[in-house]
């Protein structure tokens, strides 16, 4: 009787330990599965072996720092996977530098909501394999401690060497992009050589907008009037503009700076050539409110005669000090960085009215009347310019556009950068010259910005083409845009998403 209870109870053990194996490989697993988005995307078998093995050989002193360790990357999940290629790239670099809690809940509240249910059911899943681990408290002294620490030794050199190979390039670049931004030193000369000048204008004006994507406007055709004077003012606009990258930090220092062969080169820039030129050079933004030093649009920045970066998010803000620059006499050129439509449109529009109340859910609403703000803003800066300039031109782009998913009866943002729209922006000039409202139906790539910037200031440079014509009837063939990893693919490769006219027609039957 007492042989079969000990029979039994060795049986209950030995139930009980393959059961806690299981729960210890499930465990490693889900760790290193999750660790797989927050990194590049990498392998998981690797990885879960390494926590398995540090689980079996310290057990006790280890768990409490995996399940810490897990159930906060299942906070950044969400995150993660709107990155695509996962949160430690040079992409989220600036990201991470200038996001306050304000940000992070804006950030939040415009995620898909399927995306915030994924994280919590993976915090609540972990959480049940913690409890369960609990109850099913066993020794594992049956595993020769040393034994158990060779084990562990091997996976973590295995580990060590798989993840150098896989990951130093990358944090690499993030360390010398991290070292660059905060860098107090002066900044690297640049290579332009002014060749010859004929400057048309005494007041040059570059606004930078932010994730709008030009099939939205009404000046490109969207139904609704989002963007009344940009439609109905005299200018010159590209029906097919492509933004070179899905995001600020990649995009803004590309739109603005010499690239060659991929590679940018933020020394040789708009700001450099301006003033080569001999013009004052001043740099208003309403992003970057945690100072230059801390901005990815300060690569280019900090070559500025003046910065001024203003500590709220309001892009009407910048008007005072747009119109104070406006009023020196000396030739210009003025930079404006405004915040435009980024998540979260709400928490940009600073109580500037919404009318837009149709069945696409808040942010879809909020968005297009961030539209309306910056067009606003720019018939303020356009008013100013008429003002106080004899002659002078205006050119207005986006960084950026962005990608819409389905959501909860309306849409929320995604950002994908295998989508089209992800980079489709409004591009257009304005100038004391143009008396027509002319489209362009063209195909026109940013990276070819820094000639339309010598041509526009009239001046020939040693980098770059001369008597270059952004408005030329040709295309750009095969134009090319740079992911969240800085690689190059072809834009024609991409992929549609939710069209201007998918949501027009969903607004239109809410009606």
């Amino acid at each position: 009787m007492f042989l079969t209870a000990d029979k039994n109870s060795l049986k209950d053990k030995k139930y009980k330990s393959v059961i806690k194996i299981i729960i210890l490989i499930l465990s490693s697993f889900f760790c290193a599965w999750v660790f797989q988005y927050i990194c590049f995307g990498r392998p998981t078998f690797i990885i879960s072996a390494f926590f398995f093995c540090l689980i079996l050989s310290f057990y006790d002193a280890s768990r409490l720092g995996l399940n810490i360790f897990t159930l906060l990357l299942s906070l950044v999940y969400p995150a993660a996977k709107v990155f695509g290629s996962g949160v430690v790239q040079t992409a989220a670099l600036d990201v991470v530098l200038t996001t306050n809690f304000e940000e992070t809940v804006g950030f939040h509240e415009v995620l898909p909501l399927y995306l915030l249910l994924q994280g919590g059911v993976i915090f609540v899943v972990y959480l049940l394999l913690i409890i369960f681990n609990k109850k099913l408290s066993i020794n594992l002294s049956g595993i020769k401690k040393i034994y158990r620490c060779l084990l562990t030794a091997a996976a973590c050199i295995c580990v060590f060497i798989y993840g150098y190979k896989a990951f130093e390039p990358r944090v690499s670049e993030m360390i010398e992009a991290y070292s660059f931004i905060v860098d107090e030193e002066e900044p690297k000369a640049t290579d332009f050589k002014i060749l010859s000048q004929t400057s048309k204008y005494d007041n040059y004006v570059v606004i930078i907008g932010e994730s709008m994507r030009s099939d939205f406007m009404s000046a490109y055709g969207f139904p609704v009037d989002t963007t009344p004077f940009i439609k109905k003012m005299n200018k010159h606009y590209i029906s097919n503009f492509i933004s070179p990258a899905p995001n600020t930090t990649i995009s803004v220092p590309r739109f603005l700076s010499l690239t060659v062969e991929g590679k940018l080169q933020d020394n040789n820039n708009a700001v450099t050539m301006a003033k080569l030129a001999g013009f004052d050079t001043h740099w208003i933004s309403s992003q970057g409110y945690s100072g230059i030093s801390c901005s990815s649009a300060g690569r280019v920045a900090r070559y500025a005669d003046s910065k001024s970066f203003v500590p709220v998010q309001n892009d009407f803000v910048l008007l005072p000090l747009i119109e104070k620059t406006l009023k020196n006499n000396h030739k210009k050129v003025i930079f404006v960085h405004i915040v435009g439509s980024h998540e979260n449109p709400c928490s940009k529009l600073f109580g500037y009215p919404n009318s837009y109340k149709y069945n696409v859910g808040k942010v879809m609403n909020c968005y297009l009347a961030t539209y309306n703000k910056t067009d606003e803003l720019v018939q303020k800066v356009a008013e100013m310019l008429k003002e106080y300039s004899k002659s002078y031109s205006l050119a207005y782009f986006a960084d950026h556009g962005l990608n819409f998913v389905e959501s909860s009866g309306g849409y929320k943002i995604f950002r994908d950068p295998e989508i089209k729209q992800s980079y489709d922006v409004p591009f257009f000039v304005v100038a004391s010259d143009i008396n027509d409202n002319q489209e362009y139906k063209v195909t026109r790539s940013a990276f070819n910005m820094i000639d339309f910037y010598a041509s526009w200031f009239g001046v020939k440079t040693n980098l770059t083409r001369d008597d270059y014509d952004i408005f030329r009837s040709e295309s750009d063939s095969n134009p090319l845009v740079a992911d969240y990893e800085n690689a190059l693919n072809p834009y024609n490769e991409k992929h549609d998403g939710i069209r201007a006219t998918d949501v027009y027609q969903k607004m239109t039957e809410a009606k």
